[in-house]
């Protein structure tokens, strides 16, 4: 944009450079976005108006989106406002925006219609006493809609859909919820959305959605937090259309496995649950503790992220995207592709080389599956939430402290050994030697080195990963490495005047430790003296969380 003879970019902070001008055509509807006009406020900030129109035919529909932007070009999309024909005060950019041939006030906002809006609290007493205890934040309901041939119209026949923010443990933290419906349907939007989610064969539950998540709790700053949508009874399939900010579009926010993130439908409660987490890719807000996600639902043939294998868990057993058997969480580890069904020997000589074969796997897994279903309540399952049954899946997976002692003789060494499963995890590793002698050890190694290896299962020698002798020396990001010894609850390597209890003083700048962020895969730790010397070493690998 241009400020008398100043030019500046507009730039999304998560995604750079943005540009809102384009034409598109599909399937004979053209659809074409335009900038507008920019207006300087007071206090230094821009205005900038965006005009979206789809066309098919004789039928057109256009609609307006106000940005604010920084004095030095940051778009602000927290303060996105959506607008149609009659609605936008043309004063404020002081020209005739919507070629009416009149600069006028304008009316309302998309978000103050009343017949779309949603409202708090529910009138369904049953909802109520459901839903109350688990929810961790107002409850809200909307009205689902319907669509005529030529026009969007509210429909409390098709009845209403119930949402607020599911409790994240057994405590409760207050969490603030704010919905605004800021746009309605038609037929054009809807075939756009179809489109840009690459969909077909849906229609609308709800109008387009703008809501904001504040957690009030710091400690949950950072965390996934779970959004439960109640959808009428009998609706087929629903869908949760997400909306990218930066360039417009929707996409079916399908859950994740590896990023925990995305939406789960439970078919027996009428349930859709979304997963976003603080501050992560698919929150639209970038305050610490705000959530933002513009969104709509839908009904369609879309397949909903599911229970597949029907043990009241939705985990990585119910992801095998190729159909070969094999879950795709074990196929990435074993170094084969979860989308080709014919390499299922690549896991089969993977689990070999472990002593094991899919076959034990999968009985083990439907072992445990029948006792859980058999016996719901010795696990407790109906205490807890969906969100809260996938946290416990996800910290059964989490390495919290693997060790091992070892008394080294001339020319020794110890290779013990890790794997990581279900994401890319950072891993706090080391090889300790001279701050033994502070826990009482009589002969501690004076200067181990150790070499990280990742596994190969191509018939190849394993990667190394990273060769660490002295901590401080053979790393850059030393202070990041202190702080992990400190969340992790390892005792530190530079003096402390106590730890535990007991002074700590050795200054260890020989022993071996690094961070590393590291993929799925299994890991070995050959550690050794780097200088032919002997004694104890302790070897130690901590998951880092914080």
């Amino acid at each position: 944009m241009k400020d008398g003879t100043n030019t500046i970019q507009i730039v999304d902070t998560a995604r750079g450079p943005v540009n809102f001008d384009y034409e598109q055509s599909d399937d004979g509807v053209l659809y074409s976005s335009m900038a507008l006009a920019v207006e300087k406020q007071r206090d230094g900030q821009y205005l900038l108006i965006v005009r979206e129109i789809s066309q098919y035919g004789e039928k057109t529909e256009k609609g307006y989106m106000v940005f604010t932007v920084s004095a030095n070009g940051i778009l602000n999309e927290d303060s996105t406002a959506y607008f149609g024909e009659g609605e936008i005060d043309e004063t404020i950019f002081a020209q005739d925006i919507n070629e009416d041939g009149k600069v006028v006030k304008g009316s309302i906002s998309r978000t103050d219609r009343s017949d779309l809006a949603a409202k708090k609290g529910s009138d369904d007493k049953g909802i109520i006493e459901k839903f109350s205890d688990v929810a961790q934040s107002e409850i809200y309901t909307l009205p689902t809609i319907t669509k005529s041939d030529d026009q969007d119209a509210s429909s409390s026949e098709s009845g209403k859909v119930t949402m607020f923010v599911e409790r994240a443990g057994q405590g409760k933290s207050e969490i603030g919820l704010d919905i605004k419906v800021v746009d309605s349907h038609s037929e054009l939007k809807s075939a756009k959305i179809a489109k840009d989610a690459g969909v077909t064969g849906i229609t609308p539950l709800s109008g387009v959605m703008d809501f904001t998540v504040t957690i009030s709790d710091p400690k949950k700053y950072g965390t996934i937090i779970s959004m439960a949508w109640i959808v009428p009874e009998g609706t087929t399939n629903p869908i949760y259309m997400k909306q990218d900010m930066a360039s417009g579009e929707f996409f079916d926010f399908k859950f994740n496995n590896e990023t925990r993130e995305g939406y789960i439908y439970d078919n027996d409660t009428n349930t859709l649950t979304v997963h976003i987490r603080d501050n992560g890719r698919y929150d639209e807000d970038p305050t610490l503790g705000i959530v933002r996600d513009p969104a709509v639902l839908y009904e369609g043939v879309a397949e909903s992220s599911s229970d597949s294998d029907g043990d009241g868990i939705v985990d990585s057993l119910d992801y095998d995207d190729d159909g070969d058997g094999v879950t795709d969480d074990l196929e990435q580890l074993a170094g084969g592709d979860p989308t080709n069904a014919q390499d299922t020997q690549t896991t089969e000589t993977y689990l070999q080389g472990l002593g094991l074969s899919y076959s034990i796997l999968a009985s083990a897994a439907e072992l445990g599956k029948q006792d859980v279903k058999k016996n719901p309540s010795l696990y407790g399952l109906e205490l807890y939430t969906a969100e809260e049954k996938n946290d416990a899946v996800e910290a059964a997976r989490a390495i919290v402290n693997v060790s091992a002692r070892v008394d080294l003789g001339p020319g020794g060494l110890v290779t013990p050994g890790f794997t990581v499963l279900g994401q890319q995890k950072k891993m706090l590793i080391r090889a300790v030697g001279p701050k033994l002698g502070d826990l009482g050890v009589d002969s501690p190694m004076t200067n181990p080195t150790m070499t990280v290896f990742k596994a190969r299962w191509d018939g190849n020698p394993p990667d190394v990963v990273a060769v660490i002798d002295d901590w401080k020396s053979d790393n850059d990001n030393v202070s990041e490495i202190v702080s992990a010894m400190e969340s992790t609850g390892a005792f530190p390597l530079e003096p402390a005047e106590a730890f535990q209890g007991r002074p700590f003083m050795t200054d260890d700048t020989t022993s071996a430790a690094a961070l590393l962020t590291l993929d799925i895969g299994v890991y070995t730790v050959q550690v050794s003296s780097a200088d032919g010397g002997t004694g104890e070493v302790l070897v130690e690998v901590y998951e880092v969380t914080e």
